[in-house]
């Protein structure tokens, strides 16, 4: 009797406990407003820069906002951002490399050409035009995310396609008076389904980390400020100079 694949990653210890952690995050990711103990926005000043403990857990930035709900609401972001971008990526990618592999010679060049172009631009700098034209949302995030990830996986599909249009089904669906439409959906990308299935595994991880909203631009920006205030809390201890007052430094006289 063959084992399932679920009887698999149970048994697997390392694959559970991967696939723990990213339910954990899925489940945190989309039940913030309801997990998160306060809110993303809300700013205390007297609380700012606090160490971790009961009342925050991961402790507090500069304008004193909770970083463990900073975290819960940009893993949120990160995921709608990762999910949006991934699937209109691999539509248009999927449907684009089909047409190429599967009608080849012109229309399999040009489409390759402009894949080359979109891989030839920086992901980071178009995103930063994109922002500074159209400004920073979700939307246009995810848009120009999918932008720049949909020629690999137009790639990728092309290749499949390429060998699976020589195959004797499709020679036979032709003989038996078979359109381009019905060779290429019936037979050709239901055959490239497991390709396809598969990008997403690698696809949904660049959004994730390129994404202005993502969880571990929350720590980072944490530490620097950390970082920044300890740096302040040194000179303003040795402030005001010789000299000089706490409000107006001295300068030398001409």
């Amino acid at each position: 009797m063959r084992e399932s694949g679920t009887a698999r990653l149970i048994r697997h210890r390392r694959g559970a406990l991967g696939g723990l952690v990213v339910a954990l995050m899925l489940v945190i990711g989309v039940l913030a407003p309801m997990l998160a103990p306060y809110s993303y926005s809300n700013q205390s000043l007297l609380q700012r820069l606090q160490p971790p403990g009961a009342a925050h857990w991961l402790g507090t930035d500069g304008f004193g906002r909770d970083v463990l709900s900073r975290v819960m609401w940009g893993s949120r972001v990160s995921l709608e951002i990762g999910f949006a971008a991934t699937a209109l990526s691999l539509v248009v990618g999927t449907v684009v490399g089909s047409v190429a592999g599967y009608f080849g010679r012109g229309v399999d060049t040009a489409v390759m050409r402009a894949a080359d172009a979109f891989l030839s631009v920086p992901a980071l700098f178009l995103i930063l035009i994109v922002v500074a034209l159209f400004g920073a949302s979700l939307r246009n995030t995810a848009l120009v995310i999918a932008l720049v990830t949909w020629a690999p996986v137009a790639r990728v599909v092309r290749a499949e396609c390429l060998s699976l249009r020589t195959r004797e089904f499709v020679h036979a669906a032709h003989a038996l008076g078979a359109g381009h439409v019905r060779i290429l959906g019936r037979h050709v990308l239901v055959n490239a389904l497991p390709v396809v299935i598969g990008r997403p595994a690698s696809c949904s991880a660049r959004p994730s980390s390129s994404s202005p909203g993502s969880a571990t631009s929350g720590w980072a920006l944490s530490l620097r400020c950390r970082a920044g205030a300890t740096w302040w809390s040194r000179a303003d201890s040795s402030w005001p100079p010789p000299g000089g007052s706490r409000r107006s430094p001295a300068w030398p006289s001409s």
